[in-house]
């Protein structure tokens, strides 16, 4: 073999192995909905694909604790090392974290996953500011009496505002009455 159809076979071996390099990641996780009110749930949401991923069926997780104003919530999840078992699709996990009164808190997201040795590695993924607004606020609406009194109240005034228009105000009664 020549030197130059060395050369080409081995760019061609070297641009393989480049273009097989696999990278893990787990994206910083955020809380949704972004402006919660109180008795809404809270949930977090975590996109990651490549080597790590998170179980949403794992018994015992995720594992949610309340000290005060500080929340932590423990996810299961798998971080592959070898890059030939690297074939965990993109995925966004959401896992809910609850619901609280109003105020102000601190989320922790934490994962456990197992490593090469035989133990479990825990790792922070973020500490999060949640703020809690107070109950939701309703607009008051009318009911069918209220629509009716609002209509005839309408036609009252006018009927003053026209009263030398008699024609007119017929027409803006009939007008209005036929909206129902």
């Amino acid at each position: 073999m020549t030197n130059r159809a060395l050369a080409g076979v081995l760019t061609f071996i070297a641009a393989l192995l480049v273009t097989a390099t696999v990278n893990a990641y787990v994206d910083a996780p955020i809380l949704v909905p972004t402006n919660p009110v109180q008795g809404q749930t809270v949930s977090v949401s975590i996109r990651s694909g490549i080597c790590d991923g998170f179980y949403d069926d794992e018994p015992g997780y995720p594992q949610n604790t309340r000290t005060g104003n500080a929340i932590r919530i423990l996810l299961a999840s798998v971080h592959e090392e070898d890059q030939l078992f690297c074939n965990i699709p993109d995925f966004t996990s959401i896992f809910s974290v609850g619901t609280f009164p109003a105020g102000v808190y601190t989320v922790q997201v934490d994962r456990v996953y197992t490593t090469s040795e035989p133990f479990d590695f825990t790792e922070t993924l973020a500490t999060l500011p949640l703020v809690i607004a107070g109950g939701s606020t309703s607009v008051p609406t009318i009911g069918p009496i209220g629509l009716g009194l609002m209509v005839v109240g309408l036609i009252a005034l006018s009927g003053v505002a026209l009263r030398r228009r008699g024609k007119a105000l017929m027409l803006f009664a009939v007008t209005s009455l036929a909206h129902y």
